[in-house]
Formats: structure tokens, C-alpha cells, sequence
């Protein structure tokens, strides 16, 4: 990690912490912060494809939720948007879970989909987990929290989320990854469109702009 920053310009440091700025971050401490957590949004990608991914996420998340979660999970940054959106869709479109939820999550954006589509279904199969009913949005299911299912290890997952042994959690990880070798599906799921930019909770129209400079 201090190899690679060596050899980043003063002034591609300084882009890349605008970024965090335009975002709502804080300069001083708040972007220290995210930078411990994260060290290599210094250096391992332009700072235009980091404002793209924010620009991108800014059409699904309120203006305050995507700060939370840049803060939360600052490795956002560096995914793959296109990865990133399916996440986000299967997550909001399938298993129903609101924007507010993703903040409070850590591993939604490195976890692999089919991973976390793994752990909905098992939880869907054990019982532990009911899609709500979108013709009454107002009747709320006690299901865990997003980061109970994605942020747990495979024990607590197992054991505490879907209330199985760890053996039976493995034996369905390995049948669930004998059926995804034979599908040879692009994608593992009936993709669902993804909100236009007239519907979003609050478009991302100012969140960023490569043209601004902050000093920190």
C-alpha cells in the first residue's frame, strides 16, 4: 500500500480525497477517517471512475444514505458499477429490503451476488425469512436486518440467522454451487429494471463534480 501511494502525484491524491468532499464527507478528520479505512481510494483508481460509481449509487440512494455508506464501506469506491447496480437490485427488488438498511450493512458491496443470493434463499427455505407483500408495504416481517444475513460469519450465520448447524448451512452452499455450474446463466436471477432517473428518492445532480477542488 505505501509502494503504490509513492508513486501517486500529490495532485492525485488530492482528486481523489475531492471525491470523498463532493460527497459530503468532511474535510480533516471525517476523510482521515474513511482513508484508515480504506487506504487504497488514495491511489487504486482514477478519481473520475470513483465520482461515476457515486453518480451511479446517487440514483438509488438518498443523498444521506450514500454518505453513510461511503463512510461505512468506503471499498464501495473501487467496485464495479454494473456489479454494484445487480447487487443493489436483487437486494431491493427481491428481497425488499429499503436503501436505509445498506448503511448499517458492510459487506453487501464486496460480497459476491451469488453469495448473497445463497443466504436469502437458505434463510427463504428455513423459514427464517418472508418476502413482504408488496399490495400491503405497510405490514413489516420480522426478518433479520441486512447485516445480520450478509455481515455474519458462516457460524453465526448458520447458527443464529437461519437456526440450522453449520453442517447443514455447507451442505446447501455446495449443492447451491453444483446447480450454478450447470445453469450457465449470466445471470443468476430474473433481472428486474432498475428505477428510472425520474423515480429515484433524489438523483445525484450536484453530488459530484469533477471541476471542484476542496483542500483538506
Amino acid at each position: 500500500c505505501g509502494d503504490e501511494l509513492l508513486v501517486c502525484s500529490p495532485a492525485g491524491v488530492q482528486a481523489r480525497l475531492d471525491v470523498l468532499v463532493n460527497c459530503g464527507i468532511p474535510p480533516g478528520r471525517s476523510c482521515g477517517r474513511v482513508v484508515r479505512r480504506c487506504p487504497a481510494i488514495l491511489f487504486a483508481r482514477d478519481p473520475k471512475e470513483m465520482g461515476s460509481v457515486i453518480e451511479a449509487l446517487g440514483g438509488f440512494f438518498s443523498r444521506k444514505e450514500l454518505l453513510a455508506i461511503v463512510q461505512a464501506v468506503p471499498e464501495v469506491l473501487l467496485k464495479n458499477i454494473d456489479e454494484l447496480e445487480e447487487k443493489y437490485e436483487y437486494i431491493f427488488f427481491h428481497m425488499c429490503i429499503e436503501g436505509d438498511e445498506f448503511k448499517d450493512c458492510m459487506n453487501w458491496a464486496t460480497m459476491s451476488l451469488e453469495d448473497i443470493m445463497d443466504r436469502h434463499e437458505f434463510l427463504l427455505k428455513t423459514g427464517r425469512y418472508t418476502t413482504p407483500d408488496p399490495k400491503h408495504p405497510q405490514k413489516k416481517m420480522d426478518n433479520p436486518r441486512l447485516w445480520q444475513i450478509l455481515d455474519s460469519n458462516d457460524d453465526n450465520f448458520a447458527i443464529q440467522v437461519a437456526g440450522v448447524t453449520r453442517e447443514e448451512w455447507n451442505v446447501y452452499k455446495a449443492y447451491s454451487e453444483q446447480l450454478s455450474s450447470r445453469s450457465g446463466k449470466e445471470l443468476p436471477y430474473e433481472r428486474v429494471k432498475p428505477r428510472s432517473a425520474g423515480n429515484v428518492k433524489q438523483t445525484s445532480a450536484g453530488l459530484f463534480d469533477a471541476s471542484q477542488s476542496v483542500s483538506i
